[in-house]
């Protein structure tokens, strides 16, 4: 099934900040998220746009969980 590949999240907390004054700043976000088998992993992402610097947060958190359940995890074994 397709929604197998996928990790299922929760998002524990997302923090937004700009990195200067003025309409050219740039939105620093950190997102942490649990995945279901109670991994915490964090995530950061930066844009002009604060919606789309959350976005970047995400993927990298979720990309981070990715890594860790199929590759750093098999290398041990």
């Amino acid at each position: 099934m397709a929604s197998d590949r996928y990790l299922k999240t929760n998002i524990q907390s997302h923090r937004s900040e700009s990195s200067s004054a003025g309409f050219d700043a740039t939105s620093i976000s950190r997102i942490a998220i649990l995945d279901e088998e109670e991994g915490f992993y964090e995530g950061v992402g930066e844009d002009q746009d604060i919606e789309i610097s959350a976005m970047k947060a995400f993927i990298d958190a979720v990309n981070r969980a990715y890594i860790e359940r199929n590759f750093k995890k098999d290398a041990g074994a």
